[in-house]
């Protein structure tokens, strides 16, 4: 119900790996001229700076005023940027702590320069770290926006308990190992 609809993807800027940004950037354009609401936040650094740069620099006048670039951050400051996002599209550990945020995710295929992704946090934490073929982001960016608020806050309160389970399966793990 928020007035501002605020797309997050947190990373390292290091390109092809992370790559997956370009293309994010790329959907945002086209997601921003259907719903001018929404925004783009970027938290990040890395030697691939310059590249990610250069694309937004091709975005609209009204496209990058609504692009936040917030650089380098602590462990402790990224809480308060995750709770100020709507929607988290990262890799590896930066989409596993939107989960533990609670703030619905979706996993992005690394080392592609265009933005696939394998769906929703609960059925697609497996992909945190994938290079197989997935699908175009748009659809999934659409389907939140366009998400009734109690479907929202179900999926939100899934995805913290998906990353709890993990914790607990990955504990199970370590405590049989340390028994052998």
């Amino acid at each position: 119900n928020r007035e501002r609809f605020n797309i997050l993807s947190v990373g390292r800027f290091d390109f092809p790996h992370k790559a997956f940004l370009i293309g994010l950037v790329k959907a945002y354009s086209t997601i921003k001229d259907i719903y001018p609401n929404v925004s783009l936040t970027i938290c990040g650094y890395g030697p691939s700076e310059d590249v990610l740069m250069t694309e937004l620099s091709l975005l609209s006048e009204k496209a990058r005023e609504d692009v936040i670039l917030i650089g380098k951050q602590s462990p402790e400051s990224l809480r308060n940027i995750y709770k100020d996002a709507n929607l988290n599209i990262s890799v590896a550990g930066c989409y596993s702590l939107g989960l533990r945020y609670g703030i619905l995710s979706i996993p992005a295929r690394h080392y592609n320069y265009s933005c696939e992704v394998y769906g929703f946090s609960t059925d697609a934490n497996r992909f945190a770290v994938s290079s197989v073929e997935g699908k175009p982001v748009i659809d999934y960016i659409e389907q939140v926006i366009n998400m009734e608020e109690q479907e929202y806050v179900d999926r939100c309160k899934c995805t913290f308990e998906s990353f709890t389970k993990d914790i607990d399966n990955e504990s199970r793990c370590l405590l049989n190992f340390n028994n052998l």
